[in-house]
């Protein structure tokens, strides 16, 4: 096996005995994402040196005995999340060439643990929606179709450059890119994780997760970082050093009877149908359940909340403390206005115009806080499912990875996303199977009640003995 196949927990072993040095591992992942890179386009910045001079560090550090919990591991995150002295984008003009004074928690934890890291990746402007085809860096080829639009970090974990890497998941974009990538997806309960170091989008819906191609490299990921954090108000520091380990697996799992009214495409529903059918032969109940009010209004109730939370974190970039700025404005105002207009793409600026209407003084009573309260509606609607279920089974998108340039419906994927951002819910996207007509992969999707993640994970790791782990893409690449 080449080296870049290797899991997570494959190369520490091997670097832990002796057997590699982590160099060895990175010059064979990076040589791998160089190969790749002109044609697929995951990342905005690749730290070639910082990440050499990082394995070299592991390296001298094995020779005294000691090893990180990851020792060794190429690792990427997504350009929304900083790295002091790194580039941090954001996948927008606005923020062309910052570089961050500080480092995001999550990056700290991993590298603390032997993590090497390899760059930032490729993403749609301030994560506005889930993929990168609106990033001013160019839209990122999968690597299972170079005809279809994807997602860096997704990307990259599915062609090889690395067996893990971080994403943001605010309307469903790392569940959605691993479901088009035949890959792992995990967005964790909200608060479980550290968002300290993340650019702020909707910030009570978004929450840094992980991709992998391995449930064992996800849950020793997931155990590194979700540690408590005092720089970060939302993390929830009682409720944390969770053994992912010991997760249990699904008693009884819901299908939502609301799914059936939809037009899904019919290679997804038959994966579904597999993954029900092995459950029950596995002794899981299978309960049909019904979620009106959350197949109603978690749309609208999402896009009234993300624009406003997204009109007031982008108020920040002005043109005048850093990011983008025009240098000849003939005044303040017109600074402003420039730097703006020229700084922010379109899904910016959208989002930008409808929270400004959402939140006037004559509309904030009438649009943003009746959206508060669906939002806290769907959640008990949520609950009280849970209350009778341990996970809910459903597809991660509608169709397949969509084609560039492809006209699309952008509301279509999101109801079958946005309720776990909505309600803060642990979700799971994992690989079931591909396409027989496109050769594409599929991806399913399990949520479960809020700090349950081990659970889910327990979940998954029984339906991955029925359709296999993810595997490195052979791809049209």
């Amino acid at each position: 096996m080449e080296i870049y196949k290797l899991s997570a927990l494959e190369i520490v072993d091997k670097i832990v005995n002796k057997e590699m040095r982590a160099l060895e591992i990175y010059d064979s992942c990076m040589r791998r994402a160089i190969s790749l890179e002109g044609k697929m386009g995951a990342f905005i910045t690749m730290t070639l040196h910082e990440a050499h001079e990082d394995a070299k560090k592991v390296d001298n550090l094995i020779s005294e005995g000691k090893a990180g919990k990851l020792a060794g591991v190429p690792f990427a995150v997504k350009d929304n999340m900083v790295v002091r002295g790194v580039k941090s984008t954001a996948g927008g003009k606005m923020l062309y060439n910052w570089m961050s004074p500080y480092t995001a928690t999550v990056v700290e934890l991993l590298r603390k643990e032997g993590a090497v890291l390899m760059g930032k990746t490729n993403m749609t402007e301030f994560a506005l929606s889930n993929d990168a085809k609106n990033s001013v860096y160019g839209a990122i080829s999968n690597p299972w179709d170079s005809g279809r639009n994807a997602e860096g970090g997704a990307a990259g974990v599915a062609a090889g450059y690395f067996p893990f890497s971080l994403g943001s998941d605010t309307c469903g974009e790392i569940r959605q890119s691993a479901a088009f990538y035949g890959v792992y997806g995990f967005k964790p309960t909200y608060g479980m994780v550290s968002r300290y170091g993340l650019i702020a989008n909707a910030s009570s819906c978004a929450q840094i997760g992980v991709f992998a191609r391995s449930l064992k490299d996800l849950e020793l990921v997931m155990r590194i970082i979700s540690s408590p954090d005092a720089k970060d108000s939302t993390c929830a520091s009682g409720l944390h050093n969770v053994d992912f380990m010991d997760g249990k697996k699904a008693r009884r799992v819901g299908i939502i009877k609301e799914l059936k009214d939809m037009r899904i495409n019919p290679a997804i529903m038959e994966a579904q149908e597999r993954a029900v059918e092995h459950m029950r032969n596995s002794g899981i109940e299978i309960v049909e359940i019904s979620l009106p009010i959350t197949f109603k209004f978690a749309v609208p109730c999402y896009y009234a909340i993300a624009a406003s939370e997204a009109n007031t974190n982008l108020a920040r970039f002005d043109g005048v403390r850093y990011g983008y700025s025009v240098e000849d404005a003939s005044s303040l105002t017109d600074l402003y206005t420039r730097s703006r207009s020229e700084g922010f793409g379109i899904e910016a600026k959208r989002s930008i115009l409808a929270g400004t209407y959402l939140t006037t003084p004559a509309n904030y009573e009438k649009y943003y806080i009746p959206a508060l309260k669906i939002r806290h509606i769907i959640a008990q609607e949520f609950a009280g499912a849970f209350m009778e279920l341990d996970n809910i089974l459903l597809p991660a998108a509608p169709e397949l990875s969509p084609r560039k340039g492809e006209k699309e419906d952008p509301t279509a994927p999101l109801i079958f996303s946005v309720p776990a951002n909505l309600t803060g819910l642990p979700s799971l996207t994992f690989n079931a199977g591909f396409c027989t007509k496109t050769n594409l992969p599929i991806g399913l999707e399990l949520l479960g009640k809020r700090w349950s993640d081990p659970n889910v994970i327990a979940t998954a790791k029984l339906l991955e003995s029925h359709f296999g782990a993810p595997k490195i893409a052979k791809g049209a690449i």
